[in-house]
């Protein structure tokens, strides 16, 4: 609850300084010119979804990236590629789905479904952008008033938080994932679906990572006290009780904790019990971690699958240990679960592992400092976590995680004589007449590197 514990604000410097004052009051300009009841109709009042293609064109990909949405235009969507806008009489929302809400209320949402069974939940697509931009918002203005002081900038974050935090608890878990019908329903209990929720597109965004840090920034502003009288209710507890302590007890309650996408969701809870002050928060990810590492990670350091995720597991471990580090408990708070008094917590220095881990694919990295390319890999995508250096010499190694690197030999090319001799594969079939792939009893996934470049991809597995 509420003040429960003493908690300064905000609990971490956010790097702010008034000489950022004009950049932050321009960002916050379109916000600024709504009026506050014109901005608490942007709350959506059912939960949104991301997924949502275009039925007027065959662009884009995932049903994710086709449609766009603008303030200017807030109650419709349009396509990127085709400039289709939606609603559409031509392809009219025309079915809907009914079900009732975590607290028994009717709930109808219309959609479009074409000729091929593909549903088209427009409503619930602009839905999902409004809270996208008002989250935005949140943040952009508890920062302006960071460093201005403006109430008004306060009362305004407040207001979009606050009304979150009423409707939290009445939106319907969704059933969300591209290319797959989705479900509104009456779900209150778990196991939730790690694809759908009622605040994210899926478990790892539930509980949402930057208002926490909004939040934070407005804490102590009079505007929060002024506010609740007026609306007759602790609007700092409805904030912390009915929204943010409810988005953690979802996500805790997912029998998927750990995952590639898991340090990401570990964080906003970090945030959340930093800034309410609940320290089983931050014991809970205390000993999720320690988990994490023994069973997620191979010996030699590497993460269970491909190098992007990886990657993309080390890169969100990066900003846990940011958030992570330095906190108390309060004096002597003793875990409930754990039995741990935490005093200075430096999840880096307690698990020494994590600096084997971190690196660990550039092992079989390409000889340009590339990382190798295997399975499910992010295109066009850099992390700032990865070193990328060129290799000089390339030598024999093979990772504990059934990755490998083979060919030998220095200089600008250190890896031309590379085909991977030496590991010893299941026996291959022969292709069937007419078969455009090879087909295998295992996974052997050869890429040949060689003249400073990669000349064969990722060629593997088969039924």
């Amino acid at each position: 609850m509420a003040e429960a514990r003493k908690v300064k604000h905000p609990y971490r410097d956010p790097g702010l300084s008034k000489s950022q004052a004009g950049e932050l009051e321009s960002a916050i300009e379109r916000v600024m010119s709504m009026g506050e009841q014109e901005l608490l109709d942007l709350v959506p009042p059912q939960t949104g979804i991301l997924f949502c293609g275009c039925p007027n064109c065959d662009s884009g990909m995932q049903e994710s990236s086709q449609l766009t949405w603008t303030v200017e235009a807030p109650h419709q969507v349009a396509c990127r590629f085709c400039g289709h806008v939606y609603p559409s009489d031509k392809y009219p929302m025309d079915r809907v789905q009914v079900t009732r809400n975590p607290q028994g209320k009717r709930v109808t949402v219309r959609y479009y479904l074409d000729e091929a069974g593909n549903d088209h939940f427009f409503e619930g697509a602009v839905w999902y952008r409004q809270k996208r931009w008002l989250v935005r918002q949140a943040m952009a203005l508890a920062r302006a008033y960071h460093v201005t002081r403006k109430p008004e900038y306060a009362r305004r974050a407040a207001l979009i938080m606050d009304r979150f935090a009423q409707l939290y608890p009445t939106y319907c878990v969704v059933y969300q994932w591209p290319y797959r019908p989705r479900r509104y329903t009456s779900q209150t209990r778990p196991p939730f679906p790690a694809g759908g929720g009622k605040w994210g597109r899926w478990i790892p965004d539930e509980v949402p990572g930057e208002l926490p840090l909004a939040y934070d920034l407005i804490y102590e502003s009079p505007e929060l006290d002024r506010l609740s009288r007026e609306l007759g209710a602790d609007v700092r507890k409805r904030i912390e009780d009915d929204f943010f302590r409810a988005t953690v007890d979802y996500t805790l309650s997912s029998a998927r904790p750990m995952f590639n996408m898991s340090p990401w969701f570990a964080t906003a809870i970090v945030r959340v019990g930093r800034v309410i002050g609940e320290p089983e928060y931050l014991h809970w990810v205390h000993d999720w971690f320690g988990r994490l590492l023994h069973t997620q990670f191979c010996y030699d350091g590497m993460w269970h699958e491909a190098p992007a995720y990886h990657y993309t597991v080390t890169h969100g471990i990066r900003r846990l240990l940011e958030e992570t580090k330095g906190y108390c408990d309060p004096p002597g708070y003793v875990g409930k679960e754990d039995g741990l008094h935490i005093e200075s917590l430096d999840l880096a220095k307690e698990f020494p592992f994590l600096a084997k881990a971190m690196d660990a694919p550039t092992t079989i990295d390409y000889p340009d400092g590339r990382s190798a390319s295997v399975h499910d890999t992010w295109g066009g995508r850099s992390w700032p976590s990865r070193p990328g250096r060129a290799k000089r010499r390339s030598t024999c190694r093979i990772l504990r995680a059934r990755r490998a690197r083979n060919g030998e030999g220095e200089g600008s090319d250190p890896g031309t004589p590379a085909l991977l001799r030496g590991l010893r594969a299941p026996p291959l079939r022969q292709p069937e007449p007419g078969a455009l792939r090879l087909r295998a009893r295992g996974v052997l996934g050869p890429r040949l590197y060689a003249h400073e470049a990669a000349v064969l991809g990722d060629v593997h597995r088969g039924p």
